[in-house]
């Protein structure tokens, strides 16, 4: 009776898989099935993705969703993956991605610069476009691998750079396949967040102006990207597999000292000892930081997860030591949160009760 019952939900699974196969054929939307999340994810982690679809513009979008609509389906929208953990196993609910989703295109008006960029284009490709025609601004976001969607929807920031600076309006598509206008003092930013934190809007494109007076020459903005990407190299993981700042904080030492008093004295006696090797010894700061970080890490209880921890560089960032189970990077991350009793919001997205 129990290999009937599994049998019956298997022919159901195989059914919906075809059913939406079927629906992408039709249309000629790209789609794959059986997607490995970890060759995708900045983590190198995750399960398997029974139908990952990937429309190549907004008409082909809007029949994936119609058609979801239609059946009832449920369904996720993802980016780059750089944000996100996926849980372990098959997933049979069906994701969207952005990837071929990405024509970047400018022009001038007097002389400002006019941007329209897809959800899919990269944060990094924006920021050289825009280092490349000679303005400044978005310097600073040349580190963050995440998608223009993914960075308006978190409100993405790095070393005083962000898009919603330069932000003029965003296109969406709402769950039903319509397609609004949103300025942008009607999206509501603030430090990490968005009104489509709180909606359930597909960002599409989004438009931004940076004005004439950022005009500073090509040899201005790449002298001043290559100060920043050198600064980020000693101060944030490049080498192993991570997902970025784990927590939205400015400062996560700052940030844990109002979590106990040990914290609060490991805080004061941080800034001590980094005023002290900075001015004085600024060749130990990098060991010294990294000593720091062991320490707190042993103090957080993370010692005890072998295959994921914090990055040696900076406390902020869950790396990936050598393993493809995402379920083990989800469970340290809830001790985390557990351990700090949930007083730092996470930066990073855990998608684990999902079919």
């Amino acid at each position: 009776m129990i290999i009937l019952s599994l049998q019956f939900v298997l022919l159901i699974k195989m059914h919906k898989l075809n059913f939406i196969n079927n629906m992408c054929e039709k249309n000629n939307i790209d789609y794959i099935n059986n997607f490995k999340i970890e060759k995708k994810s900045w983590l190198k982690a995750g399960g398997i993705i029974n139908n990952f679809i990937l429309p190549k513009n907004k008409s082909e979008l809007k029949t994936v969703i119609e058609f979801f609509d239609n059946e009832k389906q449920k369904f996720l929208v993802i980016g780059n993956f750089s944000n996100v953990i996926m849980r372990d196993g098959v997933i049979t609910t069906p994701v969207i991605n952005f990837n071929l989703m990405n024509e970047l295109k400018h022009k001038f008006e007097g002389g400002n610069l006019l941007i329209e960029a897809d959800a899919g284009v990269s944060i990094p490709r924006i920021s050289k476009h825009v280092i490349k025609l000679g303005y400044t601004g978005m310097e600073g976001l040349l580190g963050i691998p995440g998608s223009i969607g993914g960075g308006i929807f978190m409100n993405a920031s790095s070393y005083g750079s962000s898009l919603s600076e330069f932000l003029i309006k965003v296109e969406v598509m709402d769950m039903s396949g319509k397609v609004k206008i949103f300025n942008k003092n009607e999206i509501k930013f603030s430090w990490r967040k968005s009104i489509f934190q709180s909606n359930k809007l597909i960002i599409l494109k989004s438009y931004f102006k940076i004005q004439e007076k950022n005009y500073k020459g090509t040899s201005y903005t790449q002298q001043k990207a290559k100060e920043i990407f050198t600064h980020r190299a000693k101060f944030q993981e490049n080498d192993l597999p991570n997902l970025g700042s784990l927590f939205a904080t400015k400062n996560i030492y700052k940030d844990l000292s109002k979590v106990s008093f040990i914290f609060y004295i490991m805080y004061l006696l941080n800034k001590i000892f980094s005023f002290i090797f900075f001015n004085f010894a600024k060749k130990y700061i990098y060991n010294y930081r990294r000593i720091m970080i062991k320490f707190y890490s042993k103090l957080l209880g993370l010692n005890k997860f072998q295959n994921f921890g914090v990055s040696d560089k900076t406390l902020n960032c869950l790396v990936n030591n050598g393993s493809s189970k995402a379920n083990e990077a989800i469970k340290l991350i809830k001790f985390l949160e557990k351990k700090i009793n949930n007083k730092i919001l996470l930066e990073n997205v855990i998608i684990e009760n999902i079919e």
